[in-house]
């Protein structure tokens, strides 16, 4: 490949000098090392002449100086090995250029984590954010509102996702036994890191992990790039097997808050519908977050030996169960999650197996509270039948216009991760209500929509109202309510509580 001369291409070389100024301002290198990462970027990009006199351009946002970087280069017709690739691989490519290597980051992490674990913690998010592994300028702009529920006392929280497309329920089952042939299989396999990517996964370049001792099997922390809430992490066996919540992913959470006190860890249940995204690699989240379900009211609250069992009042079907003593918590976990696996109930529409397949599972979350364990467990079934093709207890079809992905860890937990097509839908939607002519290219995008809007004028038609954002947004979030109620295995409406406070009680004999 033919090495081209730079002298006319100041404004590329511009963007480098903002670029490493940025490095030095964000401590990822030291000013010393200026002209080493010039010349680093010179041969990233082919420039074997740079210029004398450039523009200086103070600019501290990292996603800006990127992006300019890489218009300015394409504009200069500089021909660079990842030219024709996505954007964002191009610069989480150059973002390596400056990053320190995995042995160094891990080193660094444990000498903080030995004077405090959330030290630790907080320089390895700070860093990532730092070196664009971590796309905080991006989730910054995703929309977040709060909702009081009507229904019941507490909230739930609401976010519009900007950063990652929808994904539809069936592709994510289908992804979970299709057979890999790529490298790295999947990813979120400890072969990512590093690694520039392909078609299928996106790019790890910049991606950097800690190795972490679990149940006495190697896991690996990384912080997600598309964050949904501050430092949020995920964990991830050594190895590539698929998702299998058992009583040793108890063992693994307990472990795990132990050595950060300062995080919750979870892990979505582990069957299609029910489950995450990422099925065929066992995985967890966590991160430093307070979800509205740990502020949800007590039904009621069973007291066995050590530990205290709380139903509550949630819109999915959810236990608490408290404890100081480790091994209690873990005795009681094991309990539930096996008994559940087994059970029926034909008035709850509740069925274990069908055809050999399992449909009952559970997804735990575990906390470690002023030396108090806690634990939830929220149970879910991920049976199908012909009226509802995506899951009887999954949100069903009248709330698809809002919500048809799977109801994962983090929105089972009250936080809604809605996508981002809503953003301009909702504004169409907001037209409709106010009596405005809705343009050709926006009718098809709102006829998913049109029942709901009408539904909603149909509400306040008789208060002669202004149909404000924040209320569109409040009707978003009753839909997205109903879609939780919709994954409640116990429905209150069949004497669902009773049902489950009788059930626990058998199986604890209390």
């Amino acid at each position: 490949m033919a090495v081209v001369s730079g002298g006319f291409k100041a404004m590329v070389e511009s963007w480098m000098h903002a670029l490493v100024n940025y490095s030095i301002r964000a401590k990822i290198i030291e000013p010393r090392d200026q002209t080493y990462f010039l010349n680093r970027l010179y041969a990233f990009f082919h420039i074997s002449l740079p210029c004398i006199n450039i523009t200086d351009i103070p600019c501290e946002s990292l996603e800006k100086i990127l992006s300019e970087l890489l218009r300015e280069a394409n504009d200069s017709n500089l021909n660079y090995e990842h030219k024709n690739r996505e954007d964002d691989t191009i610069k989480d490519e150059i973002m390596n250029l400056f990053a320190k290597k995995p042995s160094d980051i891990e080193r660094d992490f444990w000498d903080y984590y030995f004077i405090n674990p959330q030290k630790a913690t907080n320089w390895f998010y700070h860093y990532c954010c730092s070196i664009n592994y971590v796309k905080k300028e991006r989730s910054d702009c995703n929309l977040s509102w709060l909702y009081q529920s009507k229904k019941r006392v507490g909230s739930l929280e609401l976010t519009i996702n900007l950063a990652k497309p929808e994904k539809d329920p069936q592709t994510i089952a289908l992804n979970s036994t299709r057979a890999e042939k790529t490298y790295p299989l999947c990813q979120l396999c400890k072969e990512n890191e590093g690694n520039i990517g392909v078609e299928s996964s996106g790019s790890r370049a910049n991606l950097r992990t800690i190795t972490l001792l679990l149940n006495n099997e190697k896991w690996y922390m990384q912080f997600s790039p598309y964050q949904y809430y501050q430092e949020h992490i995920i964990v991830f066996s050594e190895n590539h097997i698929p998702m299998n919540v058992n009583e040793l992913t108890i063992r693994r959470l307990l472990d795990f808050v132990d050595l950060f006190p300062q995080y919750f860890i979870g892990s979505n249940a582990g069957l299609p519908i029910v489950g995450g995204s990422i099925l065929n690699h066992d995985h967890f989240q966590g991160g430093l977050k307070t979800f509205p379900i740990e502020n949800a009211p007590i039904i009621d609250r069973i007291q066995k030996d050590e530990i205290s069992i709380s139903i509550l009042e949630w819109p999915l079907t959810a236990i608490r169960v408290e404890s100081t003593n480790r091994e209690a918590i873990y005795n009681c976990a094991k309990l539930i999650m096996t008994e559940w696996k087994n059970y029926n109930n034909d008035i709850q529409n509740i069925v274990a197996f069908s055809d050999g397949a399992v449909h009952n599972a559970t997804a735990p979350i575990v906390r470690k509270r002023n030396n108090i364990y806690q634990l939830y467990l929220i149970l879910r079934n991920n049976r199908t039948d012909k009226d509802h093709p995506l899951g009887i207890f999954h949100p069903h079809s009248d709330v698809h216009h809002i919500k048809k992905e799977n109801i994962g860890l983090i929105e089972a937990m009250g936080m809604a991760i809605l996508p981002g097509r809503l953003l301009r839908e909702l504004d169409i939607v907001e037209k409709y209500l106010n009596g405005g002519t809705l343009e050709p290219k926006d009718i098809e995008a709102f006829q998913i929509h049109k029942e709901w809007a009408n539904m909603i004028h149909s509400k306040h038609a008789s208060e002669n109202i202004y149909y404000s954002k924040e209320l569109i947004f409040e009707e978003v979030a009753a839909v997205f309510e109903k879609g939780l109620e919709d994954c409640a295995v116990f429905q209150q409406h069949k004497n669902g509580v009773s049902d489950l406070i009788c059930w626990i009680q058998t199986i604890l004999h209390v």
